[in-house]
């Protein structure tokens, strides 16, 4: 990959405008590999570490929607057009900061929920005060489908909750990077990644779908350092994490709610004993809340796997793509550089130290993951929209 190397810099000579392999070399016994190697990585931590953008187009939001959608079509590869759902920009809304270790169908659920969850509660309600409206007036069938009590209330809240959780519509730029760095021209993907300290810096909020692998991946820690450091001394980050386990809780719920609430009119319809109800009431309530209850217990488990982590996180102990390749390409040839190189030299120049780092890491984000669930260990606006 090309580097933008100032004509003074003394990188310039290695690189000019060859490619790394050919900077750095292949051949056994090259002695001044090393020394190339390491004027590289200087040169390339000192950049990364100012936190600017190569260039104004490197700078790129996409909408909530395209996002989503781009992020849920990676489950069967690479999208190669999602860069053209993108668009330059002057200051990103929100950074979404992940893994990408995981399927990604619950990151979509949780974002879905995060994003759409409350316009869909409210929505799915008025539409259940329509149905109950139209039935009233005898607009509707009163005895659909049971023959006694209507549900005409259910259907149309459940109509209008889920098409607004998948369609509403948000202006809110985000940075993704599956959408805002391209994935096929190499030459700009290279900027993109050299700007990310740049990208993180010019984001007003970083969103964090956490899950067990996050705090092992060295880029999701560096992401997470850029975005503390680039707030500058005694400003509060404005950061938010949310396991990606929400949104399978929050659809647990809404399923569960809405099939318990069909099987009690369907039973009240058809006139059925008290003894009778009261067994399957009981059944319905051990089989229906069985998968929230299981779901729940994933999402508290995460949690307390959170704070687990950052009680023990070293940054020596992260992962890296290159280091699990073996620092070789696909064809056999020498990678010519690591990004742990690269990436931990930056965040010395930032914090100092490793220690440092780790450190701040640890309290600031323990205290705004404590202050974001507080007294409430699930977002209170969730369980709303929900039932």
């Amino acid at each position: 990959l090309l580097c933008p190397v100032p004509s003074s810099h003394p990188a310039r000579e290695h690189l000019g405008c060859r490619s790394m392999a050919e900077v750095v070399g292949h051949e056994e016994g090259d002695g001044g590999d090393l020394e190339k190697a390491t004027v590289v990585v200087d040169f390339m931590a000192d950049w990364i570490s100012k936190m600017e953008v190569i260039s104004p187009e490197v700078l790129r939001a996409v909408s909530i929607g395209p996002a989503i959608r781009s992020l849920q079509r990676w489950r069967h590869g690479k999208d190669l057009n999602a860069y053209n759902k993108s668009f330059a920009t002057v200051q990103i809304d929100e950074f979404w900061s992940h893994s990408w270790q995981r399927r990604p169908w619950k990151k979509v659920s949780t974002l879905l929920f995060l994003k759409r969850g409350l316009p869909a509660g409210i929505m799915g309600t008025l539409g259940a005060l329509l149905g109950c409206t139209l039935t009233g007036f005898n607009l509707l069938s009163p005895s659909f489908p049971f023959g006694e009590i209507s549900l005409w209330g259910t259907i149309f809240g459940s109509i209008l909750f889920f098409l607004t959780l998948l369609l509403w519509p948000r202006t809110e730029g985000v940075f993704l990077d599956a959408c805002c760095i391209h994935q096929t021209n190499l030459r700009k993907k290279a900027d993109g990644i050299r700007s990310m300290s740049g990208i993180l810096k010019q984001s007003k909020r970083m969103l964090v779908l956490w899950d067990k692998t996050y705090v092992d991946r060295l880029w999701c820690m560096f992401e997470l350092a850029a975005f503390l450091k680039s707030r500058g001394e005694g400003s509060k980050a404005s950061l938010q994490i949310r396991p990606t386990v929400l949104g399978p809780g929050v659809l647990a719920i809404v399923l569960s709610v809405s099939t318990f609430f069909i099987v009690i009119v369907a039973m009240f319809s058809y006139g059925w004993n008290r003894l009778d109800m009261m067994i399957v009431t009981c059944m319905a309530v051990l089989v229906l809340t069985y998968p929230a209850a299981a779901v729940f217990r994933d999402y508290f488990h995460s949690v307390q796997t959170l704070h687990d982590q950052l009680q023990n996180f070293r940054l020596a102990n992260t992962k890296c793509y290159c280091c699990s390749v073996g620092h070789v390409t696909e064809s056999g040839q020498p990678l010519p550089l690591c990004d742990r190189q690269i990436l931990t030299k930056c965040i010395e120049i930032w914090f100092g130290s490793h220690q440092s780092f780790e450190d701040d890491a640890r309290s600031l984000v323990l205290e705004s993951f404590a202050d974001q669930l507080g007294r409430h260990y699930f977002p209170y606006w969730l369980w709303l929209g929900a039932t």
